[in-house]
């Protein structure tokens, strides 16, 4: 799974103040994926889009307060579909965002008048749907360092089955240095920035043991694997169908398809691979993203559509195979082909797709 988030800092020329505004968009869409009782990794994506909105004015609110060429930040989340889980919920206490100047850190409290967190389940929102974190939250004009995402890990946690118990999520980065975005940034009269995080989660979330069943506490680790991009310039997209015979006898979607920076002559495509140890995972062509098949249930044909990328050369593929993401997996690719991804989006269908009857 991947996740993405995107940060437009927006300011406004013509009163000097600025806006920082971080809001939700959806990764991909189409309609959720069957579930599949396996222990590989989690191969979709959840996008964290920040999108700069035009302020003419910034007032105060969250715990912060505005101030002459000041701006505000909006935070949101979306997610695309997960095929191997059923539910996996975050709660985030808090959002951090640090001055370049030196000042103090700008801790924004995302916290409840009864103090509980914001729990987001990031199934819940593919297919558009979305969550603010924050919603124009006023920011001083100036230099940024970075921003984090406080999370709770006492009540962040997966649920594998429809009715399953919730098992908690092993995110030791979670107390030591939370979700980090390490970007610096300005907010100044006039200018637009904005970025685009990658949160993998089909690198981020691991099965420790997936022998020892029933699963248990902290037996899922979540270990973040992110990946920053220029929302503007990554503008492209490929989608398309995949054929019912090329997969047999999975279904489709029980398949997820694999994007590689490259032409399909010179890259040979590798499974995900994560471990920091290289006699685990060896040097080779590793995906830069992949993203799950969903079935259209109005047409019948299974749909994908990958997140944005850079318009330019990739390599895509079909994997049908379980892909441990700390496992240096032998596994059999499907269809590799060239697409050439354009702005607005490219088409690629695997196979010939038959409709339902």
């Amino acid at each position: 799974i991947v996740c993405a988030v995107t940060f437009s800092y927006v300011a406004v020329s013509d009163n000097n103040n600025s806006a920082f505004v971080l809001v939700v968009l959806p990764r991909s869409t189409g309609r959720e994926n069957k579930m599949r009782k396996n222990s590989s990794g989690i191969r979709d994506f959840i996008v964290i889009s920040m999108l700069g909105l035009l302020l003419m004015a910034c007032g105060s609110g969250g715990g912060g307060s505005s101030s002459a060429g000041g701006g505000s930040l909006s935070l949101g989340m979306t997610d695309a579909p997960v095929d191997d889980l059923y539910e996996v919920m975050v709660t985030f206490t808090d959002v951090i965002i640090h001055p370049s100047d030196g000042g103090d850190d700008i801790v924004v409290d995302v916290r409840d008048a009864a103090g509980a967190g914001m729990t987001i389940d990031l199934k819940s929102l593919g297919q558009g749907n979305s969550v603010r974190l924050l919603d124009e939250y006023p920011l001083p004009a100036g230099g940024y360092s970075w921003l984090r995402l406080v999370i709770d890990p006492d009540n962040t946690y997966v649920i594998e089955d429809s009715g399953g118990a919730q098992l908690l999520l092993d995110c030791s980065s979670c107390d030591e240095s939370h979700l980090k975005l390490n970007r610096s940034f300005e907010i100044g009269a006039g200018g637009v920035v904005d970025f685009t995080i990658d949160f993998d989660l089909g690198k981020s979330i691991t099965l420790k043991q997936p022998s020892k069943k029933p699963y248990e506490d902290y037996q899922f680790k979540l270990r973040p694997t992110l990946r920053i991009i220029d929302t503007e310039v990554a503008s492209a997209y490929i989608l398309g169908t995949v054929a019912e015979a090329l997969t047999a006898p999975d279904l489709p979607d029980a398949c997820s398809v694999y994007v590689y920076e490259g032409d399909a002559a010179a890259i040979e495509p590798d499974d995900n691979c994560v471990a920091d140890e290289v006699a685990t995972c060896p040097v080779a062509d590793r995906p830069l993203t992949t993203t799950g098949i969903e079935q259209d249930l109005g047409s019948g044909l299974y749909d994908y559509r990958t997140g944005f990328l850079y318009p330019g050369t990739y390599t895509i593929a079909l994997l049908c195979e379980d892909d441990l993401a700390d496992v240096d997996d032998t596994v059999t690719f499907i269809g590799e082909t060239t697409v050439e991804a354009l702005s607005g989006g490219t088409e690629y269908n695997f196979g010939t797709p038959v409709p339902a009857p």
